[in-house]
């Protein structure tokens, strides 16, 4: 089945509050017939529909109705994928391609890779193997596009391509991919954090053992190539044994067994850290608006899917006290979350980065704060003298009113102030003879 559409049309609905009063939403319309006057490429597709009757419930789906698209102004995205890049010796190979142009005789051929005349195939030499995308050597009906092809593996052990070619040619449909047959090598650091300084020390067994394999040592977040050099590498000429890299920074890193001074890889990635809290977290602003969004940025991150930047309140213990909230990074090693919590209460907090859905802090803390609109809470507030010292977190060059209160509730300016850095202290002259009691609040300009 190249794909399918599926459409359930609600006929009744209803008019929104205040009342709420059911509603045709589909009156006039056919619903025997849905017309599809774009976004389909060339390719086999199927149809079926099922119906919702007066009770609100749904009928079993129809049978699929096959048909056929020719002559579409709409692309499709062609692709070529294997089931796995490594394969034992005799084991059968599987290539699935997609999105391809519907001729007879498109087909798949395997060759050595690289190509002998370092290219796409020419036709000289042959393939090693090759089927029609119908899964034989006979032509098949047009419109097949996806599918899969299995061949028999008698190749021998070395690198190979699969490449998808259109009608009869060699004319590539997509970039070239590879797969190995023979073992995968096993790959792993003696540990999995280094203190900065220490030699990193990689054992590998079961690798083919080329005059040109080598393993590379790679940041977290970059892919080997041409264009993404390693941060250290070293031959591996033998099928077993220990690779030995010093002077590696403070990061995230793995390493991986790459074939014949090229950049296919041919192991897992072994991934080690070397230092501690060794990612970092900010805030373009430490003081934040209630209500309002705002955004926690992170560098250097593990990579892991489930790293997470989660929010506590000043004070609390991760893994004892209960989190605030939390976010997932998606595996990206730097970057940024918005945080869009219109209920969270003013207060002081902090954000910290933690890895793989643990309480594992792996960054420093950013601590901030949390002002309800145009006031700001005053982080310390004690006698001083003749006086009442107010300390408070401010952003450099913005200017903050000072006010106070006898009783409560009639505001009356005291002064404005201009911040120069991340705090800002004063002492306000009070008179406790004539007012024993006083309220005072920040607010921002």
């Amino acid at each position: 089945m190249h794909g399918k559409s599926v459409n359930r049309w609600h006929r009744y609905g209803d008019s929104g509050a205040p009342l709420y009063e059911s509603i045709d939403r589909h009156a006039g319309m056919n619903l025997l017939r849905f017309p599809i006057t774009a976004g389909l490429a060339n390719g086999r597709f199927y149809a079926r529909v099922c119906h919702r009757d007066a009770n609100v419930q749904w009928s079993p789906w129809s049978a699929a109705v096959p048909f056929t698209v020719t002559g579409s102004p709409d692309i499709a995205d062609p692709a070529l994928r294997l089931s796995k890049w490594v394969y034992a010796p005799g084991e059968a190979i599987t290539a699935i391609f997609e999105g391809g142009p519907g001729n007879p005789t498109d087909w798949v051929g395997i060759y050595p890779s690289p190509h002998p005349d370092g290219g796409s195939p020419d036709g000289s030499p042959g393939s090693t193997d090759w089927k029609y995308v119908s899964g034989s050597r006979n032509t098949g009906p047009a419109g097949t596009t996806s599918g899969s092809l299995t061949f028999a593996n008698a190749l021998s052990s070395r690198l190979w391509s699969p490449w998808f070619l259109a009608n009869d040619g060699y004319t590539p449909i997509v970039p070239k991919v590879e797969f190995y047959v023979g073992t995968a090598p096993t790959l792993v650091p003696n540990k999995p954090v280094y203190t900065l300084g220490d030699a990193v020390q990689i054992g590998f067994t079961n690798a083919p053992g080329g005059t040109l394999d080598w393993i590379g040592i790679y940041r977290v977040g970059r892919n080997p190539g041409a264009g993404s050099p390693s941060v250290k590498w070293s031959y591996t000429p033998s099928a077993a044994g220990t690779a030995e890299f010093a002077g590696l920074e403070k990061g995230y890193y793995y390493a991986v067994y790459l074939l014949n001074d090229g950049y296919f890889e041919l192991s897992q990635r072994g991934p080690f850290a070397v230092g501690q809290q060794i990612a970092s977290v900010s805030m373009e602003s430490v003081n934040v608006t209630a209500g309002g969004d705002f955004t926690v940025s992170f560098t250097d991150g593990p990579g892991i899917p489930k790293d997470w930047p989660g929010l506590y309140k000043q004070g609390e213990t991760p893994g004892d006290n209960v989190l605030t909230f939390y976010l997932y990074f998606g595996g990206a090693t730097s970057g940024s979350v918005t945080f869009k919590l219109p209920d969270l209460p003013a207060g002081h907090y902090f954000a910290v980065m933690f890895t793989n859905d643990s309480y594992t802090e792996v960054s420093n803390r950013i601590p901030f704060t949390v002002a309800p609109p145009d006031t700001f809470p005053i982080e310390e507030v004690r006698l001083a003298g003749a006086g009442m010292l107010l300390r408070w977190p401010t952003e450099a060059g913005r200017s903050y009113l000072i006010q106070k209160s006898n009783p409560l509730g009639i505001w009356t300016d005291v002064s404005t102030v201009l911040a120069t850095g991340a705090f800002f202290e004063t002492t306000i002259p009070v008179d406790r003879v004539v007012n024993p009691t006083g309220f005072f609040r920040v607010k921002r300009l």
